[in-house]
């Protein structure tokens, strides 16, 4: 479970961001919960696939990106709570979670991303979101997810939002 080490503990301080502790490796259950039926691998696949904007592989462009292809509705998310200037830091994070109190979420996995390789050919930036929203593994009925979309966010206008994003980079440790 290579995901487990992005696994964040609330509180504590080891990691270097402060109010958010060492990264923990979580053991996989004994029995894993079922996985819904919009859940799963085959639904990773499915989901970043309706993104790409085309039909099939024939018609992407002759340096194989996905011109028409769309980045992933945020709001939408069922899985993955959008962080915004009102819920970003980790303390922000720690109470909504408290508030939350889902049964069998152990942590918090915190994303920071961009979107701008949508069209290229490998869409890594949508394919770790689709990862992350359809659950690839079991393990992320574990967490709660929290993402932040920066630099290119069409909603982000503004100083305001600017400087918002470079606060979460910096808190983050977000390189590109």
């Amino acid at each position: 479970y290579s995901l487990a080490q992005g696994l964040l503990q609330l509180k504590g301080s080891a990691s270097g961001v402060p109010g958010v502790g060492p990264a923990k490796t979580v053991s996989p259950p004994a029995a894993a919960p079922a996985q819904a039926a919009s859940e799963g691998p085959a639904e990773v696949i499915a989901y970043e696939k309706s993104l790409r904007g085309i039909p099939d592989e024939r018609t992407r462009d002759p340096y194989g990106r996905y011109p028409q292809a769309q980045t992933p509705d945020m709001h939408r998310m069922k899985n993955i709570i959008t962080m915004d200037q009102s819920l970003w830091t980790p303390a922000q994070l720690e109470a909504d979670m408290r508030k939350a109190a889902t049964p069998g979420v152990k942590g918090v996995l915190v994303m920071v991303k961009t979107e701008f390789c949508h069209t290229n050919p490998w869409r890594l930036c949508t394919v770790a979101t689709a990862a992350l929203e359809k659950r690839s593994t079991p393990l992320l009925r574990q967490v709660r997810v929290y993402a932040a979309w920066v630099k290119g966010n069409p909603e982000h206008s503004g100083r305001a939002w600017q400087q918002w994003e470079e606060k979460v980079i910096d808190q983050y440790k977000f390189e590109q």
